[in-house]
């Protein structure tokens, strides 16, 4: 009994004594092991480029479709409807779908860096749920989105040779 009340009195002083050290400011939250795990993982996931969290392959072939008409710069107007009516057609999107789509993967690409350093990171969080016929329309969307604006150039078709060497085939645009 006397052990008891011996323990009982250590816990109360010493959350009177970590209640108070909390009121002056210390810290003590670091000390427990599943919110520093939320924590880190919460970090992780904040400081990661967006493009590489993509959980669908259409998220991740529109991307890739965006990001090779922009290889030279700003997309242009044909560009653009030329890639609504893929995202229309191919991806069976509605209209504002379509639309909201583009501008997503537009603002998600950025300046296109993060894609060009490494493609094929991009693919990894769906790597698995490609299909084969998904992986053939995408190799020929590529090739086909390169050249609306007459024959692709150098910057284009390097990254379609890099987006089509790191998909789930052994398929690769010819050279």
């Amino acid at each position: 009994m006397q052990i008891l009340l011996a323990v009982l009195g250590t816990l109360v002083t010493l959350a009177i004594l970590f209640t108070s050290l909390a009121q002056v400011g210390v810290d003590f939250r670091w000390l427990n092991p599943l919110a520093w795990h939320g924590r880190h993982q919460f970090q992780d996931d904040q400081f990661v480029d967006p493009i590489f969290k993509l959980k669908t392959p259409l998220d991740v072939a529109a991307l890739y479709l965006v990001a090779i008409a922009k290889a030279d710069g700003t997309l242009s107007t044909k560009q653009k409807f030329v890639l609504l009516d893929i995202f229309r057609e191919e991806f069976h999107l509605a209209q504002s779908e379509a639309q909201n789509m583009l501008a997503t993967s537009a603002y998600r690409l950025g300046d296109g860096s993060a894609l060009h350093d490494n493609p094929k990171r991009v693919l990894e969080p769906c790597y698995k749920k490609f299909t084969r016929a998904q992986i053939e329309s995408l190799q020929r969307l590529i090739v086909d989105v390169a050249t609306i604006d007459g024959p692709a150039s150098e910057k284009q078709m390097a990254l379609c040779r890099q987006i089509s060497q790191n998909l789930p085939s052994s398929k690769a645009v010819p050279h």
